[in-house]
């Protein structure tokens, strides 16, 4: 009777430590690939001056709109594109807007862009915030940044 009561109590102890576990697991991976996709971008447009083509996730085109989008693609003048495939919750980038096939992160299940100032376009912001929504299973993550693009002519 004993030994049943000492297994019932370390096993249901054992069990939430493993649920735990596995939720920790799901938090390090949405936030390696939201920092992944972070980086790249950042990457990406380092050399870039300002946005060529941006759709909203109504592929909408709103080059000419001021405000937060949440997007599903953009391209910049140095022929970069980012693309949000919302399906599968990817993220993918390419050298030019037919071949946006190269995988960026996994888990990203949303891309808010703001331009910066935020009451200019996007056609003349002079940089972008970033707000990125990864989640996998029951767990769920922002990241935000701001990417300013470094040869802006005036």
């Amino acid at each position: 009777m004993f030994l049943v009561f000492f297994f019932l109590f370390f096993g249901s102890v054992f069990f939430r430590y493993i649920k735990e576990f596995r939720k920790l697991e799901d938090e390090i991976t949405v936030q390696y690939n939201l920092e992944e996709v972070m980086e790249r971008w950042g990457r990406g447009i380092y050399e870039s001056q300002k946005i060529i083509d941006i759709e909203s996730i109504n592929r909408e085109n709103i080059l000419y709109q001021s405000g937060s989008y949440q997007i599903r693609m953009i391209g910049f003048d140095n022929k970069l594109y980012f693309r949000h495939g919302q399906t599968l919750n990817r993220f993918y980038y390419g050298e030019k807007k037919a071949y946006i096939n190269t995988l960026c992160g996994d888990y990203i299940e949303a891309v808010f862009l703001t331009p910066l100032p935020e009451e200019s376009t996007f056609l003349n912001c002079k940089g972008i915030k970033v707000r990125l929504k990864g989640s996998k299973n029951k767990t769920s993550l922002f990241l935000e940044t701001e990417f300013y693009f470094r040869f802006v002519e005036e």
